[in-house]
């Protein structure tokens, strides 16, 4: 299997929330992001690093 390209964290931020996340809170270098799904939600913590 070929090895995955490495993205920043603002780049994983841009990605999801075309995919449907919102950003909901910010704690020092870490962002959560969550998405209602008709099961609940989906939560997601994206670290702001390169």
């Amino acid at each position: 299997m070929p090895e995955l390209r490495k993205i920043s964290g603002e780049e994983a931020i841009h990605i999801l929330t075309e995919l449907g996340f919102q950003r909901i809170r910010q704690r020092g270098d870490h962002v959560i992001l969550k998405k209602r799904i008709p099961e609940g939600e989906v939560g997601c913590v994206v670290p702001l690093h390169r």
